[in-house]
């Protein structure tokens, strides 16, 4: 054909618009996300900065705003969520029989979810039964997709996890279709949520980067994908460039987004790291996440628009999600609870005053009111459980990372009280970590207290909580000998000076004592805390230290944290004769059971020194005496050149 009459025809088709150049076609996809929604299935109580009681959260709401955010092109959206979408609710005690979140995540819609670290505190037999419960119902659920996991150990808790992820179906990756465009959708695990799941071995996690560079490369090469979305719960921390989504990022550039779990971080604004968004929407299903991507073939996608909605009271919850929610509700009452003697909203005590939040807890951290609390239950429910012949604990320690809410002032319910503490099960397979005691000598027991004053810095939700002790730090001493001084105060409020190689009761929940083996690594192997009996030698596990709630029974029935505060707040006064209990005045604020005194003064800086310190000033002493001889060798050189 001659090549004006090919012109003219491509001129026609392009007029006419029979004929489109992919190189100006442009796609709009919509992204939705959360991440770390923690059973949240009900609306949480918020303190607004106006000091008023608000809701937040709630599944009802959030299918709301998810309707509302894809109603304009619901075939250009992908709704996503970046794990730890269980744990952390009375309706998370429901996973032996029901899987309640994922079951409502995909009546919302939900595409594809990854796994955090507290999806695994089922621990892996727990986690392949919920996977097979849900499963099992026929309903539509979220694909599930994960890189890092590696279930080549043979076991039989691994082979039935193995199994369950079959049946499920979960995949490394996998790739959903949205307007001709190919969006590749992977999740990995990242190292700090790793450190956090005690009960994934024999399991393990890959390097989340690694696996995010082999998969990357399989959604480019093999499946040909225009968009890469990885799931990640390994977390940001502020701007800073060393966090984990930060570096996966600048490490694997081929991503387009991170959405970052784990952390709970609210990114009003998402972080960009050379062509990567980053993205967070906070904790709870408090807010859902909105990116607008345009997508050009051959180009790398443009973000066009981020936006985090507000799951308020200002939005009117789906019927059809609460009636289900109602039902859930309904089984927690008949399953967990009725034998149990409770009910999820039976007012327990109350409280004049709100106790600080969790996000403030965390932007202040250290020492509060509700931490003092909680350690002064575990002290006297350990003490109720086992009679007055028992030797009650001397010291309690409780990382603010098992802290997972708070009470505001009014009536505090059953469901208050379990999220507050709803972490974990104990080796009963029961919802909530059980208390647990060892002996650790003095000496111990202040290397124990020395995560507060260095590895906290390194770890923010291994701050203390605690009881039955009051210590001082300096904050400018060589790290892991920053405590200047403690003391024991017995239960009748009298301080005694810290023994060495005597040994004292220490009382922790379950999660907490397996975690104290994460002291050394976190030291970088400079000291360990050796758990001990009460005769000296060493214990081999935590299992025979579980707390029993009622000796005159066989076996051990385990006493968990959540039944320890409940049994706490249950001994306060009335305000009124005849009224609930109502928490004292006392835990307003911190009691000041742990004090930085921070001090440059030389004599403070080696005041009872360990050998950390003796290594340090030796070093440094050395240093010294290296710089001196190097100065008088130049001062001489010099004085001979003069000479000349």
């Amino acid at each position: 054909m001659h090549h004006r009459s090919i012109i003219s025809l491509v001129l026609s088709a392009l007029l006419t618009g029979s004929l489109t150049l992919p190189a100006l076609t442009q796609t709009r996809i919509r992204i939705l996300f959360t991440h770390d929604l923690h059973s949240s299935l009900l609306p949480s109580r918020i303190v607004t900065p106006d000091g008023a009681v608000a809701e937040s959260g709630g599944f009802a709401r959030l299918a709301t705003a998810i309707h509302r955010a894809s109603s304009a092109d619901p075939a250009g959206v992908i709704l996503v969520d970046a794990g730890d979408f269980t744990m952390g609710t009375l309706y998370h005690t429901l996973f032996l029989t029901t899987s309640p979140e994922l079951q409502l995540m995909g009546d919302m819609g939900y595409d594809v979810g990854t796994f955090g670290n507290h999806d695994f505190d089922f621990h892996l037999d727990g986690l392949a039964r919920y996977l097979h419960n849900a499963r099992a119902t026929g309903k539509r659920l979220p694909l599930m997709v994960l890189a890092n996991l590696d279930l080549q150990e043979r076991n039989g808790a691994v082979d039935s996890l193995a199994a369950a992820f079959k049946e499920y179906g979960v995949q490394p990756f996998t790739v959903l279709e949205r307007h001709g465009v190919r969006i590749g959708v992977f999740g990995v695990m990242g190292k700090d949520a790793d450190d956090d799941s005690p009960f994934i071995g024999p399991a393990t996690f890959d390097d989340h980067i690694l696996s995010a560079m082999h998969t990357v490369e399989r959604l480019r090469d093999s499946a040909r994908a225009d968009v890469i979305l990885c799931l990640s719960h390994a977390g940001t921390v502020e701007s800073d460039p060393e966090s984990e989504d930060y570096q996966l990022a600048r490490r694997v550039p081929a991503i387009d987004v991170v959405i970052s779990g784990h952390t709970h971080r609210v990114l009003r604004e998402p972080l960009i790291v050379g062509s990567t968004v980053i993205a967070s929407a906070g904790s709870f299903g408090s807010h859902l996440g909105i990116i607008d991507l345009q997508c050009s073939p051959g180009r790398r996608p443009l973000l066009e628009h981020y936006e985090l909605v507000p799951i308020s009271s200002s939005l009117p919850g789906d019927t059809a999600i609460a009636r289900a929610i109602d039902q859930y509700t309904s089984l927690v009452d008949r399953q967990f609870l009725a034998p149990l003697g409770l009910r999820s909203t039976q007012i327990i005590a109350e409280s004049a005053f709100d106790f600080p939040t969790l996000d403030e807890a965390y932007q202040h951290p250290g020492e509060n009111g509700l931490g003092d609390m909680i350690a002064d239950a575990y002290r006297y429910a350990v003490a109720r459980a086992e009679g007055p012949g028992a030797h009650p604990p001397d010291v309690v320690l409780v990382p603010i990372g098992m802290i997972r809410g708070s009470f505001h002032h009014g009536p505090i319910t059953v469901a208050d009280i379990f999220q507050v503490l709803s972490l974990g099960l104990g080796p009963d397979m029961e919802p909530g970590y059980p208390l647990v005691t060892t002996f650790l000598t003095g000496a111990d027991l202040l290397q124990a207290l020395e995560i507060e004053t260095t590895v906290t810095s390194l770890k923010e939700d291994a701050h203390l909580q605690v009881a039955g002790i009051q210590f001082r730090y300096n904050p400018y001493r060589v790290p892991f000998n920053r405590i200047t001084d403690a003391e024991i105060v017995d239960t009748n409020g009298h301080a005694h000076p810290i023994e060495m190689n005597r040994l004292y009761r220490v009382c922790v929940c379950l999660y907490s004592g397996i975690m104290m083996a994460n002291v050394q690594s976190l030291s970088h192997g400079l000291f360990a805390v050796q758990p001990r009996r009460s005769d000296g030698s060493p214990q081999s596990g935590w299992k025979e230290s579980t707390v029993d709630a009622n000796p005159s029974v066989p076996g051990t029935q385990e006493l968990k944290s959540w039944i320890a505060l409940m049994q706490y707040l249950r001994t306060f006064p009335p305000r009124e004769p005849g009224g609930v209990p109502e928490i004292p005045d006392r835990y307003r604020t911190p009691a000041h059971r742990i004090t930085a005194r921070a001090s440059l003064n030389p004599a403070d800086l080696v005041r009872n020194p360990n050998r950390f310190t003796v290594v340090f000033a030796g070093g440094t002493f050395l240093i010294i005496l290296g710089l001196a001889a190097v100065i008088l060798r130049i001062r001489a050189r010099l004085h001979v050149a003069g000479r000349r």
